[in-house]
């Protein structure tokens, strides 16, 4: 048995236990639990949530149009809204009292945790206790109240004696009661962290399913040259990037280099075709083929076609005269199609691309349509892809900042787990077999501690006091609560058998009487 003023070993077992799971249930993600908070500010999620309400999150397990998550907004912090829409690694969100999406489309490494509790109002206390203002305010009122009642209520008779717990000097293991209280102490501490890691561990996955998606890059580039007049350009031939005038020259010769990049090997096999699209802005259009389709491997080929701006020149009058059009500029795209299937990195592939050289044709000149901001090279097109896929790796989670690989975990908290409890048990063991085998008056004293004072004579009248009045109580408990509550100890005398407990309390003696049965002897 142990004292009534401290919990059993059992009892402090259990509680560690609970506080371990309530921890890992409740728990910020930070410090090893698996729970965020999220406190409502605006009228974005109205009528579900209001200003003041906090949600209590917990990880996302999987993301789900409709599901309200909580996620990081770069420049407004954390945001909690409902996903309305899922575009490849990206996620779209919407308040459901807003009209409009949020501006930010946030990927996994975003997400903090999706709606699990909610507490209406109670953000707003949160935010009250953080303002320091208001705890010392708090603190000054708690201080207030417990001067009063220091002031005002009665005072208590005596300050009663300390009677601290202490473990029974059990010789089987010799330890002293001291050094048996610390390792309790130690014991509990590692049976909490085991449990706090054994459920965290398993309740996330050991391995984690991550993208690992293989990036390639298409990229076309163009040149083209054609002769030129000395006294209208700077050389004897027309660089890439400088207008053809028709009237010094109808034809212009163009260079076609094509490779696909990736970090994986490459096994391919493809075509490509050249053709020139004339088009103007009511939708007319007419295809002039320059290069007919041809084969080629591996992603790289290079070819050479030439334009005769001439002749385009003539069908777009001819289909003027006939239509009565009457447009000064239309639009010259040297289009390459490209065709390939195969392999990146062992994995299947088979895409279709149209890689565009655009012009603009008027009745003096020929021209390289730029970009107007300069982003963009027109001669060298581009366009990147990614072969989607996934891997598996070792999933880790977060404990007191760190990040810790799942499946060590599992085992090293097991290990702790059994041996905290095995040590707890031995400590415990000799406390429940003794509970046993002793007599009443030796749980009597393993109960009350130091409370007790045992003598080798029977109890005399303190000196300077006058007994009047002798009183038998029920039980020792009894006499406990007085003791205890008159700030004196009990005096034990035994013969025999028979156990006589003594409380002398101003000119009243308080006795009662135990008597061991003989198997307790």
């Amino acid at each position: 048995m142990f004292t009534q003023r401290h919990p059993s070993l059992l009892w402090t077992t259990l509680s560690v236990c609970l506080l371990a799971v309530l921890w890992v249930i409740f728990g910020p993600t930070g410090l090893g639990g698996r729970a965020a908070y999220a406190i409502i500010n605006g009228n974005s999620m109205e009528p579900l949530y209001h200003t003041g309400d906090l949600v209590i999150l917990q990880p996302v397990t999987r993301v789900e149009v409709g599901k309200i998550i909580a996620y990081n907004y770069p420049g407004l912090g954390r945001v909690i809204h409902r996903v309305v829409a899922i575009e490849g690694e990206h996620y779209l969100f919407k308040g459901d009292h807003n009209d409009w999406l949020d501006g930010y489309r946030p990927t996994q490494k975003d997400l903090i945790g999706e709606a699990w509790i909610h507490l209406p109002h109670l953000g707003r206390w949160v935010l009250y206790l953080k303002q320091p203002v208001n705890v010392a305010i708090l603190m000054s009122l708690a201080g207030g109240i417990l001067m009063f009642k220091s002031f005002f209520t009665n005072p208590r008779p005596k300050k009663r004696p300390k009677s601290p717990w202490r473990w029974p000097n059990f010789n089987t293991l010799g330890i002293d009661p001291a050094t048996r209280e610390t390792i309790l102490f130690s014991l509990s501490l590692l049976l909490f962290i085991a449990i706090v890691l054994g459920l965290l561990s398993l309740t996330t996955p050991a391995y984690r399913t991550v993208s690992d998606d293989l990036p390639y890059t298409h990229a076309v580039t163009y040149s083209y040259t054609a002769p030129a007049n000395p006294q209208v350009y700077d050389s004897n031939t027309v660089q890439p990037g400088e207008p053809l005038f028709p009237a010094l020259n109808c034809t212009l010769d163009i260079t076609i280099v094509y490779a696909l990049t990736s970090p994986a090997p490459i096994s391919l096999n493809g075509s490509y075709r050249t053709f020139v699209l004339v088009s103007e802005p009511n939708g007319w259009k007419r295809t002039y083929e320059l290069i007919p389709e041809t084969t080629f491997q591996n992603g790289v080929f290079g070819t050479q076609t030439r334009l005769d701006v001439c002749e385009i020149r003539k069908g777009i009058e001819t289909m003027t005269r006939l239509t009565g059009l009457n447009r000064s500029v239309f639009d010259i795209s040297i289009k390459t199609e490209i065709k390939q299937t195969g392999t990146i990195g062992e994995r299947p592939y088979d895409e279709s691309i149209v890689s565009s050289l655009d012009f603009g044709l008027d009745p003096i000149q020929l021209y390289l349509y730029r970009d107007t901001n300069g982003e963009t090279d027109p001669l060298n097109w581009q366009m990147k892809g990614a072969l989607q896929g996934s891997r598996k790796e070792v999933n880790t989670l977060s404990f007191l900042g760190l990040r810790l690989a799942v499946l060590p975990v599992r085992i090293l908290s097991g290990i702790a787990l059994v041996g905290a409890l095995t040590g707890i048990l031995i400590l415990a063991l000799p406390a429940l077999t003794l509970g046993i085998s002793m007599g009443e008056a030796e749980k009597y004293r393993l109960k009350y501690g130091n409370l007790i004072v045992r003598t080798l004579q029977p109890p005399a009248i303190p000196t300077g006091k006058q007994i009047s009045t002798t009183v038998v109580v029920a039980g020792l408990d009894d006499l406990a609560r007085i003791a205890q509550q008159t700030g004196t100890l009990i005096i034990e005398y035994q013969s025999d058998t028979l156990h006589e407990y003594t409380v002398w309390a101003e000119n009243i003696r308080y006795t009662c009487t135990l008597k061991d049965k003989p198997s307790d002897q």
